[in-house]
């Protein structure tokens, strides 16, 4: 049986789409993390408190800044000493059968 290129290519294609969907789906079922972020100005530096609708232990907490300060899997809510600058918090579930989606908020330290 003889296959032309381009409807293998099509039939490729149709497989990873599908494919594609199927994992969107079963990630848009995860279960939201709340969080929120409070900046309190020290003068030359910045303090950041995070605060979480579900337990800390349950997550894992990454800031991840523009200047090389990154902090990954923070045991701390509290991130002190930040200076000006952009930063990314990040936070996802510690255990993959958790299902918490990967929820991040972008900071600006001015």
């Amino acid at each position: 049986m003889d296959l032309s290129k381009p409807f293998l290519i099509s039939l490729l294609f149709c497989f990873l789409l599908l494919i594609r969907q199927d994992t969107f789906a079963q990630r848009s079922h995860c279960k939201e993390i709340e969080v929120k972020v409070v900046i309190e100005d020290q003068g030359l530096t910045t303090m950041l408190r995070v605060s979480l609708d579900v337990d800390q232990n349950a997550v894992v907490v990454n800031l991840i800044g523009s200047k090389g300060k990154h902090i990954l899997d923070s045991k701390s809510l509290e991130f002190a000493g930040l200076e000006k600058g952009e930063y990314v918090l990040v936070v996802n579930g510690r255990k993959e059968q958790d299902d918490f989606c990967v929820t991040h908020k972008n900071i600006t330290i001015d």
